[in-house]
């Protein structure tokens, strides 16, 4: 996987939903707008433990709000 240019091992990902799998809780990813190279931007919303339906809500309403997902350029 690449970021900013540099080669990263595909497990560098798993820091950040670790958190909320260590926690137990719910995790939503959100997306909310386009970057300027046109990858799209995303928000991880937790919740408490059971509360999958309001993290699921939440980023519901937040997406509306907000730019949301659109397929990158180039992208069939």
């Amino acid at each position: 996987m690449r970021v900013n240019g540099q080669s990263r091992p595909y497990w560098d990902q798993v820091k950040w939903s670790a958190v909320a799998n260590a926690a137990g809780s719910p995790a939503t990813t959100v997306p909310v707008r386009t970057a300027r190279d046109g990858l799209p931007v995303g928000l991880q919303v937790m919740g408490p433990g059971g509360g999958d339906l309001t993290t699921i809500k939440f980023a519901e309403l937040l997406g509306r709000e907000l730019e949301g997902y659109r397929p990158p350029p180039n992208c069939a």
